[in-house]
């Protein structure tokens, strides 16, 4: 028998070159300050429209981090 979705036991991010996984992301307070250099918040992350309606905003922001 196959199966396409195997049950481990095993932590993610022991797994060898996942270690860091997760940890830089641009949330919370670290997206805030640079979302503010382009007239935004953080908060705007929250709502999945900005993918539509402010990507600009993002985008350079994601840039300068």
């Amino acid at each position: 028998m196959i199966t396409s979705h195997l049950k481990t036991d095993k932590d993610p991010y022991s797994v060898p070159g996942f270690e860091n996984y997760g940890k830089h992301c641009f949330t919370g307070k670290l997206a805030d300050k640079y979302l503010r250099k382009h007239g935004s918040t953080a908060t705007l992350l929250k709502d999945p429209k900005w993918v539509k309606d402010e990507a600009d905003v993002v985008a350079a922001a994601v840039l300068d981090w």
